[in-house]
């Protein structure tokens, strides 16, 4: 029994000891000083330790002016503010209750656990303030409020996670934020005042949360992961990837309105195994500058980029501009890539794939050393300079529009999509072309091909001319071949106006025609009369001529018939020339298949609208036994 109850009196000391050694101190501020370094302050009447459990009763003010503020866990409770003017607040975990305050004029707020922020914490002032962590997981959570005032020194974040929580929003001004620790934000990110650029030079982490920036820039210097989320840009503002030493991560939808530019401009690493998606909306929409975009797991993971917004490659930063490591780019949408990019490299294993929905548009000197995979619409508008690309494939309904200028496919062209223009295509010349040649810019012009060899065609060549008038180039196509040629392959002709028996319009032209397997007659319908013509193949040209016409209807009355406007971003209008009682339309793509088809009564003019991806559509008109074809641009 003695020795029970030594044991028992043991046992009640180092309990006792326990206790003392982590008692509670609750804020009295007897003295009305305010100052956490007053022991008078105190319930304990002593100031508290690191071994303490601090409490800060509602509604009490309390500042911190020097030297180290200890708890072990402090709690602060609703209504009241602490200030950290200087020195250090040093605690193993904390909470501040909502409608309490965590005022920063500068010092240290330290934490080897967690400090959690239900209520506001602001840092004011240009005096220096740092964020520290002093354990591997310290976290400072931020449920309620974080306001980052101007003027400000930088903040640092050391060690710490500040954790923006979905219910949480950390608003900032002017300044940066700076030190080894990250910022990461699941919540409300926002840049609210100052026209300038709001610096994070810490890791900074958007996980599916939101970062608005409404006023100035937002630029980040280290490393960035974007997993998900939301990101919206006013006018003239801006967020840029900027790290040139350390890489940026995408991962998952990026969505937002993109009023001012999203800006790559640094090494971006892909995160998923199948696809991370540019969900974009919005006139400026995403800026890649430089860097290479590649894929985190390695080469050859089949990981895919998607844009289904405005995606713009351009040459102005520091570093190379390349997709690389097996990096599939896919545009959905629309991709514009400006003159300086005149080295932009598509790596062997990575490509360049322009979808059925996608549009790609380059300028003069734009230099692709790669691969690109075309189904939608690849177009030069602009400027009598050139276009290179190693290797193209045009693949149907792709079409290639070369508006102007030349386009150069320097290792190899291939595919059975259209190519249209009044421009030049230069190709391999071990290259065999199975296109659709259809000459002209929205109406009638001369396409020219270039090749040091010849133009050599495969059976599945279409020529697909229009034929308004007897002059070349301006009332009719002229497909113009500045090689020698081996034709093969069909026509398709869109015959605008009535040729008399004699006519003959010259459709090919060649240095030399090597061979001609074309077909020997071909046939076309105006006024509901069907005209044959001959093609005949001579040394240097095709020419058709008319040898017979077999007459319909005398008078077609849509002879006149205009449709407007054409190039058209999907809704366009036909002016019949005067009122019909019943009028059929059907509308057909590239490849004859019918995408709409509609009846209209007692007008002169209908309107129609093609939603299908961008590209050249044909528009029949039926009434009262006569017809007219159209062919429509879809930009």
């Amino acid at each position: 029994m003695k020795k029970f109850n030594f044991i028992f009196f043991l046992l009640t000391l180092l309990v006792s000891g326990t206790i003392v050694n982590a008692q509670s101190a609750t804020w009295t501020n007897a003295t009305n000083d305010d100052n956490w370094h007053n022991e008078d302050n105190w319930d304990t009447t002593v100031i508290p330790s690191s071994s303490d459990q601090v409490i800060i009763p509602a509604n009490s003010i309390v500042n911190i002016h020097s030297s180290n503020a200890l708890a072990n866990n402090l709690t602060v409770e609703e209504g009241a503010i602490v200030t950290v003017y200087g020195g250090n607040l040093v605690m193993s975990q904390g909470t501040f209750a909502p409608g309490s305050e965590l005022n920063m004029l500068g010092g240290i707020v330290q934490v080897s656990g967690t400090l959690v922020i239900n209520s506001v914490l602001n840092t004011i002032g240009v005096n220096a303030k740092s964020l520290i962590g002093a354990g591997a997981n310290a976290a400072i959570n931020i449920t309620g409020t974080m306001h980052v005032h101007s003027p400000s020194d930088p903040l640092t974040l050391h060690n710490v996670k500040l954790d923006i929580f979905p219910s949480g929003t950390l608003t900032i001004e002017e300044g940066e934020i700076i030190g080894s620790g990250l910022l990461y934000n699941r919540g409300l990110f926002q840049k609210t005042a100052g026209t300038g650029t709001f610096s994070i030079q810490s890791n900074f982490e958007n996980d599916e949360g939101i970062v608005n920036i409404n006023s100035g820039s937002i630029e980040t210097k280290r490393i960035t992961t974007l997993n998900g989320g939301e990101i919206n840009i006013a006018e003239n503002s801006s967020f840029a990837m900027n790290s040139f030493t350390s890489s940026n991560y995408l991962n998952g939808t990026l969505s937002g309105q993109l009023d001012g530019p999203f800006i790559i401009n640094s090494q971006t690493r892909l995160l998923g195994t199948t696809e991370t998606v540019l969900n974009f909306y919005g006139p400026a929409g995403v800026e890649w500058r430089k860097g290479s975009i590649v894929s985190a797991g390695g080469i050859n993971t089949n990981t895919t980029i998607v844009n289904q917004g405005l995606l713009t490659i351009t040459d102005i930063g520091t570093g190379e501009l390349a997709l690389s490591g097996g990096i599939t780019l896919r545009n959905e949408a629309d991709i514009f890539i400006n003159g300086t990019a005149t080295s932009f490299h598509v790596y062997s294993t990575s490509l360049l794939n322009n979808a059925d929905t996608g549009e790609i548009t380059v300028e003069d000197n734009v230099n692709i050393i790669g691969s690109v995979l075309n189904t939608g619409l690849f177009q030069k508008l602009t400027g009598t300079g050139e276009v290179s690309i190693n290797s193209f494939t045009n693949n149907a309904p792709g079409i290639l529009d070369i508006v102007s200028g030349q386009f150069n496919c320097l290792d190899n062209y291939d595919g059975s999509g259209f190519i249209t223009g009044a421009g030049t295509i230069k190709t391999n010349p071990t290259d065999m072309v199975a296109s659709t040649i259809a000459p002209g810019n929205a109406g009638v012009g001369t396409l020219t091909y270039l090749n040091l060899a010849e133009f050599e065609a495969l059976p599945g060549c279409v020529y697909q001319l229009e034929i308004n008038g007897t002059t070349p180039d301006t009332e009719h196509d002229v497909f113009a071949i500045d090689s020698n040629a081996k034709l093969d392959g069909t026509f398709s002709i869109q015959l605008g106006f009535a040729p008399q028996l004699t006519d003959e319009f010259v459709v090919i032209t060649a240095n030399n025609i090597l061979s001609c397997n074309l077909p020997a007659q071909v046939t076309a319908d105006f006024n509901g009369n069907t005209y044959t013509f001959d093609v005949n193949c001579n040394a240097d040209n095709v020419t058709l001529g008319v040898n017979t016409i077999s007459l319909g209807i005398d008078d077609n009355t849509l002879a006149s018939a205009k449709a407007y406007p054409n190039p058209t971003t999907g809704n366009f209008n036909i002016n019949l020339g005067e009122n019909h009682t019943e009028i059929h339309t059907t509308i057909t793509n590239i490849l004859g298949q019918t995408i709409a088809s509609q009846k209209f009564e007692n007008t002169n003019t209908i309107q129609l609208q093609i939603k299908e991806a961008t590209g050249i559509y044909f528009v029949n008109v039926e009434t009262e036994g006569q017809s007219k074809m159209f062919k429509i641009l879809k930009n």
